[in-house]
């Protein structure tokens, strides 16, 4: 590779590690107020029929937000299993099934989920903690053929180790294209 490209191919991946430690930035500013997570009431409303077997509501609190929740997803099913987002939920008479790890009546289980990002300075987390309420008494529907699932999603960040070495290849690229290019000798062309 010529002295002058290392050095361009240098300065171009300078220049996007900083642009993209800029949108990272963006990513986890925080920007405002969010006000509406699970409510037990929310879970009276829900369309109850005689056949429901799962009822769901789960709150999440974005990397985003000042302060506040707001619903990641909340329904009713009349299967044993059902898929929301990125959760597997089936059930077994009284005990729940979350991505296949069994959940007791008034227990949780918890799982983190990682997700890159635009930015190479930054992985996504997604902490999840899904409880089974157990068999509940809501709607007008019989009371033994209802389980209750309740769970926060709580989103935040980790520094990404890649921005870094994006960087520091950035630099060593310049810096080795700018010494190359003064060792290499001057050619004086005869006439």
């Amino acid at each position: 590779m010529k002295p002058s490209s290392k050095r361009t191919l240098g300065i171009v991946l300078i220049v996007l590690s900083v642009l993209t430690l800029a949108i990272g930035f963006c990513q986890i500013v925080p920007l405002g107020f969010v006000d509406f997570p699970c409510f037990d009431d929310m879970v009276r409303q829900q369309e109850i029929n005689s056949d429901t077997r799962i009822v769901y509501c789960i709150s999440i609190w974005p990397r985003q937000a000042i302060s506040g929740g707001a619903i990641y997803d909340e329904g009713t099913s009349n299967q044993d299993e059902i898929k929301v987002r990125d959760l597997n939920l089936k059930r077994d008479e009284q005990a729940l099934l979350v991505n296949n790890h069994p959940v007791n009546p008034q227990e949780s289980y918890e799982t983190v989920l990682w997700r890159a990002s635009i930015s190479p300075w930054l992985i996504f987390t997604s902490r999840f903690e899904i409880k089974n309420e157990g068999i509940t008494s809501i709607g007008s529907s019989d009371p033994s053929n209802v389980l209750y699932v309740s769970g926060d999603v709580h989103e935040g960040w980790l520094p990404n180790p890649l921005g870094l070495i994006i960087l520091g290849v950035g630099i060593w690229l310049f810096r080795q294209g700018k010494k190359e290019q003064k060792q290499e000798p001057n050619k004086i062309e005869a006439c």
